[in-house]
């Protein structure tokens, strides 16, 4: 930025996931927008792999604008390193699959100077429905989004479009890459924590381009979940309690071991005969624990995948309606997060607990990051993967 720059915000935006368009979300930000460009300057953030895609975009930059490379092709890293290049008072974080409407960085501006204690100002969310996987994804973002701003829940920042005060992600620190898709999140509830007030503007959306196939959304659902799996193991228990509720997924990762699983399966053997009344009622759960006893979680992993991709192919291409549809999506979502739990066990043991403040994370990386290179409990599980906002 230059010397005599008047720019108050600066846009982050990541060259990361950009979907089907690739050029109309930068340029939604640098050539699309109402407000004076020298009120604002964008940094486009790249990583080094991408280099030549980059340099593609260039034309579509201002002159107080930056092609910022990066080392590392993660969204945490390229958002931290956009940030830490900012010179400006206001930074406005969104993702590279939205396109941003032209009154966007307007109406911040006017949010910006007629509220002098605004800190957080959250875009809508609009979407374009080209298929039946955009449309069941639209739904379930905007059910989502009304679950937050419904008490007891709390207001997230929203990944794809919001507006935060520089100086208060001095506070709380940069994203944490080694959480992945849930590092957004993690961040968002540290600054809850310390009181930060969310609002929305209702004049200023982005389009967000949604996932395509199923395949593109079992992949988001994978990449929140393991970076869910690895900060619970890292982050103080209460504090992930408190803003993401219990994991059952996570607590009881255990029974897919094979010796826990024969073991609890005995246990299960010796309760039915004392209590013959009660065997309809175990033999289900008796039947999952001899068959992960069998055949391990390798076994257990391969099943979820055939179930994921016949629920795919449902969903996609069969005839049914929308309610039954939806209700698909939802059950195979919980069956992805549990495929990531699977992978998760594998092995199964965190590291040891290190007390810190309330959401500070330790910096060991857990047995489970390498394991789950192998994104929402019924209801929690699917407002869990819509963190990924």
């Amino acid at each position: 930025m230059t010397a005599n720059s008047t720019a108050v915000i600066t846009v982050i935006y990541p060259l990361i996931e950009l979907r089907e368009d690739m050029i109309s979300p930068l340029r939604s930000w640098t050539q699309g927008q109402t407000l004076a460009r020298e009120r604002y300057r964008v940094i486009a953030v790249f990583a080094e792999v991408d280099r030549a895609q980059a340099r593609a975009m260039e034309p579509l930059l201002g002159p107080n604008d930056e092609l910022l490379p990066v080392p590392y092709r993660s969204f945490a890293a390229l958002i931290n390193a956009g940030t830490a290049r900012a010179r400006t008072p206001w930074l406005l974080m969104t993702e590279g699959h939205c396109i941003a409407q032209p009154g966007c960085l307007d109406e911040v501006m006017r949010w910006i100077e007629t509220d002098p204690q605004g800190e957080i100002g959250n875009f809508e969310l609009a979407h374009v429905s080209r298929n039946t996987v955009n449309r069941l994804v639209a739904r379930w973002y905007e059910e989502t989004l009304a679950q937050w701003r419904t008490p007891p829940n709390w207001e997230h920042a929203i990944s794809g479009g919001f507006a935060i005060r520089a100086s208060l992600l001095d506070e709380v620190g940069p994203l944490e890459p080694a959480f992945q898709a849930f590092s957004p999140h993690v961040q968002s509830a540290r600054l809850h924590s310390r009181g930060v007030k969310v609002v929305s503007f209702p004049r200023a959306a982005v389009i967000h381009l949604d996932e395509r196939t199923m395949s593109e959304f079992y992949d988001s659902t994978a990449r929140y979940a393991r970076g869910e799996f690895i900060a619970r193991s890292q982050i103080d228990p209460a504090f992930m309690e408190r803003y993401f509720g219990g994991a059952y997924l996570w607590t009881n990762r255990a029974r897919l071991e094979r010796g826990t699983a024969l073991a609890m399966a005995r246990a299960l053997i010796i309760a039915a005969r004392t209590s013959p009344a009660r065997c309809a009622a175990l033999a289900g759960t008796l039947a999952s624990l001899l068959a992960t006893a069998a055949g391990g979680v390798r076994l257990r992993i391969a099943l979820n995948r055939l179930v994921l991709a016949i629920h795919a192919m449902a969903i996609e291409r069969l005839p049914m309606p929308e309610e039954t549809r939806f209700r698909h999506f939802l059950r195979s979502h919980q069956c992805a997060l549990r495929n990531c739990n699977g992978c998760s066990a594998i092995p199964c043991r965190p590291p040891p607990y290190s007390r810190r403040a309330a959401g500070r994370s330790t910096n060991s990386v857990p047995a489970t990051s390498s394991a789950c290179t192998v994104w929402r409990n019924s209801t929690a599980a699917a407002s869990a993967g819509a963190n990924r906002l």
